[in-house]
């Protein structure tokens, strides 16, 4: 469909190998899959809910004196005992909350939802920036290439024209030109290998491996047009994108807690039971037990109108996520569109350019047989060869940049979700 890269058999990475490696190395998606536990475990917290609570409760006690009721001199009935013993199991169930568990259930599961998506955004954007630097490393390995095929040429020209200086055929002139023309050569050489330092170690920081590891770029540039015109990547991007998604569920989110809020001061239901085996029972010292059972209920009469505040808070929340759907889906239509439309351009950039990279040849391929015969001077040669150069380097660079279009266009329209 677009600008492909076919992998090759050699050492270095692929583009899939290296989205795979910054996946499972990258930091801050590491932080995004953390999230997603946490969600899951907050989703647990909020099943926790629908089961009663149980509790264990032991004592003993021993008292220092014991208070005795008196009735005369020496008679008396002790109000409790030295040595107390007790047991108890307590149990708590919510058996009616007028939705509120349910609410919060749907809340809890809804933030599981939507951390998955951040975590799908968080992927795309981890794979936008790989794809970003290894075709930064790719282009920069094929300017070493370039560079230093205009450096051999360079030092076959020099070599060339000092043999006829000392003939005596081209001037002392031609001679500084040609060896300042293979400076300039060699200079723009180590630039090149400078720059492809500068993509290892950019493209290895994504990656989290240590900055120094040596690293190539594994593949082969090809170009492919696009056949599919904008309305179908719009189309793409309103079906696939998360970032779309998230708003949806943010929306409905807005909504569940507009529904909490509503129901916050209802009635709640709650039965509780407790089963005590204690000494001394019932003012005897022996054991004995009770069973206890409350059924109450709880709701708030008046709170200062801050539920009505809350209530009032929520319905603004869903009214924001309406609008910041709209918003988001009028950016992603722009991003799409202009994606397509970078993507025209470079493709129609790149049509020129591979006619003058071509031109350019087929004027050096002359030149190099008019300067053996002597037909042209050094000056004319050096020129046209360093037209050859400069068209192999816009070429390269065009291509890089309908690369990055097509890149931009592929996240725009959730071709990889």
């Amino acid at each position: 469909m677009l600008v492909v890269l076919v992998a090759t058999s050699g050492r270095g990475l692929t583009l899939e190998e290296a989205i795979d490696t910054a996946l499972l190395k990258n930091r801050e998606l590491a932080l995004s899959h953390l999230s997603q536990k946490e969600a899951v475990e907050k989703l647990h917290q909020a099943k926790s809910s629908f089961f009663p609570s149980l509790e264990v409760t032991g004592g003993y006690t021993r008292m220092s004196s014991v208070p005795i009721i008196e009735f005369t001199e020496g008679v008396g009935i002790p109000l409790g005992y030295y040595d107390n013993f007790s047991a108890a199991i307590s149990l708590s169930f919510p058996l009616f909350t007028s939705g509120k568990r349910m609410y919060g259930y749907e809340l809890a599961r809804l933030g599981v939802e939507m951390s998955e998506l951040e975590t799908s955004i968080k992927e795309c954007d981890v794979r936008e920036e790989v794809s970003y630097s290894f075709y930064g490393l790719l282009v920069a390995q094929e300017a070493v290439k370039i560079a230093e095929e205009a450096l051999g040429r360079a030092q076959d020209h020099l070599q060339t024209v000092r043999t006829q200086h000392r003939r005596g055929v081209v001037s002392q002139l031609d001679l500084l030109r040609a060896e300042y023309s293979y400076s300039e050569a060699e200079t723009e050489y180590l630039r090149a290998e400078n720059g492809q330092e500068m993509a290892i170690k950019v493209l290895n920081l994504l990656l989290g491996i240590d900055v120094d590891t040596p690293t190539s770029a594994d593949g082969e540039l090809q170009y492919m047009p696009v056949e599919e015109d904008v309305s179908y990547f719009n189309a793409l991007a309103v079906e696939r994108r998360p970032e779309i998604n998230t708003l949806e569920l943010g929306h409905q989110m807005a909504s569940t807690s507009l529904s909490m809020a509503k129901f916050k001061n209802a009635p709640n239901l709650i039965l509780a039971l407790n089963y005590s085996y204690e000494r001394p029972y019932q003012f005897e010292e022996k054991w004995g037990r009770t069973l206890v059972a409350n059924l109450g209920v709880q709701f708030s009469l008046f709170d200062g109108f801050r539920n009505l505040s809350e209530i009032r808070q929520a319905r603004i929340g869903v009214q924001k996520t309406q609008v910041q759907e709209e918003l988001l889906r009028r950016a992603i239509q722009f991003e799409v569109e202009t994606a397509y439309s970078s993507l025209m351009e470079s493709e129609a950039e790149l049509s020129v350019q591979k006619k003058a990279l071509a031109q350019a040849e087929q004027a050096l391929r002359t030149a190099e047989e008019q300067y053996k015969k002597g037909f042209i001077a050094s000056l004319d040669y050096k020129d046209t060869a360093f037209a050859y150069t400069s068209a192999q380097f816009s070429h390269l660079h065009t291509l890089y940049q309908y690369m990055l279009s097509r890149v931009k266009l592929e996240r725009a329209a959730g071709v990889w979700n």
